[in-house]
């Protein structure tokens, strides 16, 4: 994160915006007047050393695509393997058991399914966003549902591989049910004021 110039203030998401320049924020205290606001909203992937096309994958909409579960082209199986692409998760736990993943795939020790399965998962998570109303950029937005992936890169590398620690998970369960009693809390007094 750094330092920041004195005249800046790294702030969370914004819930109320008024004409005269006043910003409300999800967590702590109004500012009555801004200058700007410089909203910081993520990067667009980018693989200059890979012919994406050559090898049918895209980074449009900011999301890496076709891939089975964040990490593998189709047809490719563990020959190409990306860590690292999920976001709003708990990182390294995560991308250790990506990379304990590939190596235990490329030493023969784990196996993915056939390319046609891996293809219809991809096309099954593409349904699920469009179901859910997301757009194609959460297609590596995991939040809650980390730790089910967790458990299926643990598994998919063998029953030597610990599974995610009991205490992460009541942290993790902890947060979300604070992070959404704020939201609702957030919503219930806007409609209240209102």
């Amino acid at each position: 994160r750094g330092s920041l110039a004195a005249n800046l203030e790294r702030r969370g998401t914004i819930i109320q915006l008024t004409a005269a320049g006043r910003a409300e924020f999800a967590v702590g205290e109004a500012v009555p007047q801004l200058d700007a606001i410089i909203c910081c909203t993520g990067y667009n992937y980018s693989f200059p050393f890979l012919d994406l096309q050559a090898l049918g994958l895209s980074t449009a909409q900011q999301h890496v695509a076709p891939l089975y579960q964040h990490m593998f082209a189709p047809g490719y199986g563990p020959g190409l393997s990306f860590i690292g692409l999920p976001w709003r998760v708990v990182p390294f736990p995560m991308f250790e058991l990506q990379s304990k993943l590939c190596a235990r795939l490329l030493s023969g020790r784990a196996t993915l399914p056939s390319a046609a399965e891996m293809a219809a998962w991809v096309q099954q998570h593409k349904k699920q966003l469009a179901d859910a109303g997301q757009p194609l950029s959460y297609s590596h937005h995991l939040d809650y549902k980390q730790l089910d992936y967790h458990a299926w890169l643990a598994g998919t590398c063998g029953r030597d591989v610990p599974r995610v620690p009991g205490w992460r998970a009541v942290v993790l369960h902890a947060y979300w049910l604070w992070r959404w009693l704020l939201l609702v809390g957030l919503g219930l007094e806007r409609v209240n004021s209102s």
